[in-house]
């Protein structure tokens, strides 16, 4: 915790006066440092759907505790809801061109680029290997 909550310190973050975390200011924070949306009533990341938002509250929590003290939970509850319209995208359409796999965007045209830099629906959980052979029937 902040040593001194009277008198606001130079480290703290932006969204903290050293008495009160300003949530909408975190939500800004947060969503600068991970790429995220919310549309269709789900958050998406570079791993596609969040199907449980356990882990962006653990995340949040993570970033808080150091600074909340009281009504922990319900300030975890209103960073979600701010979340999803901060997060807010409009239209999120399919890639109809792509496959997403563990190690990157495997392209239909056979080109494949390394890594997760991209927001996607949804990501399979296995990986491409340009070197497999082919499979036997």
């Amino acid at each position: 915790m902040a040593k001194n909550r009277k008198k606001p310190d130079m480290n703290l973050p932006v969204w903290f006066d050293g008495q009160n975390i300003n949530e909408a200011l975190f939500c800004e924070e947060f969503l600068y440092e991970r790429k995220i949306i919310f549309t269709n009533r789900a958050f998406f990341t570079p791993e596609g759907r969040v199907t449980d938002d356990i882990f962006l509250r653990s995340e949040v929590y993570e970033k808080l505790k150091s600074y909340a003290v009281s009504s922990v939970p319900q300030k975890i509850k209103n960073i979600m809801e701010l979340l999803k319209l901060e997060a807010m995208a409009k239209d999120f359409p399919p890639q109809l061109d792509r496959i997403h796999v563990a190690n990157g965007t495997l392209m239909l045209d056979g080109r494949f680029a390394e890594g997760k830099t991209e927001i996607v629906q949804s990501r399979l959980p296995v990986s491409y290997n340009p070197n497999a052979p082919a499979p036997v029937l």
